[in-house]
């Protein structure tokens, strides 16, 4: 097993595109801490994002806007990635 790490961002700073990139290129499914019943999940669900509310060990690497938004389950991690888009894009 891994260790969990959380690919933290703020809202719209690509983070989706980036856990699309890395489950295309490495075959792993990614998580996030969103409800899954939420309009924008099932969307990402469509979209192929399968891990969408899932931060069980099933998922390695776990989507979070925190702490700009709390997800629905707390999670304990000792590694991040930290996405940052530049604001004048």
């Amino acid at each position: 097993t891994h260790d969990k790490v959380l690919l933290v961002s703020y809202p719209r700073s690509g983070n989706s595109y980036l856990r699309q990139i890395l489950e295309n290129n490495t075959n792993i499914t990614t998580g996030s801490d969103s409800r899954p019943n939420r309009t924008l999940s099932k969307a990402l669900i469509d979209c192929g994002l399968k891990g969408e509310g899932i931060t069980s060990n099933s998922v390695w690497i776990v989507k979070s806007h925190y702490p700009e938004r709390l997800g629905f389950i707390k999670l304990s991690v000792n590694r991040i990635i930290l996405l940052i888009r530049n604001p004048f894009d």
